[in-house]
């Protein structure tokens, strides 16, 4: 039997599990899974205006049923930013669905521009070692070939594209920070990394990635609302980390760092919502305008 005075305080003080991020109806939906649990896992599923769906990121081996359910239509485009087992450890069991199923998505390899129908494209602007800049292509491991041998540094960077909606994404890529090579400089150097609506903060916000150029880069201090977006679990423990919270968190006037769910022990920061559950992105028909979570925003032309 239920206590009516147990449930109003409950209410009143907001114990108990976050609700599920509220969406709205959108022509394009960007869908931030919130793989949880003591396992590292990273996975998005794009539902395209055409109803099918790219796959950027995939997780790992032992949520492949819970990636494979998230996609009602068929996969028609599949990415993977590098070659981490929390980012595509499940892949080979989502080939052997897809041989069954009778699907034959195209995997996004390599720089340069992709139609994916209806107004959607997809830029790749890095690739391995490979960056697209104006004066054509630039081996990055040319002049630094020891980043070859670390993957993180191999994450590829993306501009998924609708109308004025931009969605900037970038793996794993280092900053400098832990030691790490700072590949986010050299790009914001190059001039090829440019802000975004919502950003996809690199190595599920730990304090590896997300450098001062790139949030100066990504978020620039304009005024202009934009969000963060992180996907992290309990067992990324410093994720998002308090550096990069500071760092990112002032810049987004009005926006949030949206979070599926913290590590033990993650910073704190008062434009930082985690959810405990996925993080949902609809934009609208033509790409003006955006909703996250339910909340309203005009898209940056």
């Amino acid at each position: 039997m239920d206590h009516p005075t147990l449930l109003l305080g409950l209410a009143l003080c907001g114990c108990g599990a976050p609700a599920p991020c509220p969406q709205s109806a959108g022509a394009l939906e960007l869908r931030q899974l919130w793989l949880g649990g003591p396992a590292l896992n990273e996975a998005m599923v794009v539902t395209l205006p055409s109803g099918g769906h790219l796959l950027i990121d995939v997780g790992n081996d032992s949520r492949y049923p819970e990636v494979r359910d998230a996609q009602p239509g068929p996969t028609e485009w599949v990415l993977i930013t590098h070659e981490h087992e929390d980012h595509m450890g499940g892949l080979e069991r989502l080939v052997d669905h897809w041989e069954i199923s009778g699907e034959d998505p195209t995997f996004i390899e390599g720089t340069g521009l992709w139609d994916l129908g209806d107004g959607v494209t997809l830029e790749l602007v890095k690739h391995r070692c490979t960056v697209a800049t104006d004066d054509g292509a630039l081996d990055l491991c040319a002049d630094h070939p020891e980043w070859a041998e670390h993957e993180n540094a191999m994450s590829t960077v993306g501009v998924l594209r609708y109308g004025d909606f931009d969605y900037l994404f970038a793996g794993d890529l280092p900053g400098g920070g832990g030691g790490d090579p700072d590949v986010e400089s050299a790009l914001v150097e190059l001039g090829v990394v440019r802000s975004a609506d919502v950003a996809h903060l690199s190595h599920h916000g730990k304090k590896t990635s997300t450098n001062q150029a790139w949030v100066d880069a990504v978020f620039p201090d304009d005024g202009l609302a934009r969000n963060a977006l992180v996907s992290a679990s309990t067992a990324y423990l410093s994720a998002p980390h308090q550096d990069v919270l500071d760092r990112a968190g002032p810049r987004l006037a009005g926006g949030s760092v949206w979070v599926t769910d913290d590590g033990l022990t993650a910073g704190e920061h008062d434009t930082m919502r985690t959810l405990e559950a996925d993080v949902v992105i609809s934009v609208a028909e033509g790409g003006a305008a955006y909703s996250l979570c339910g909340e309203e925003f005009d898209s940056i032309p």
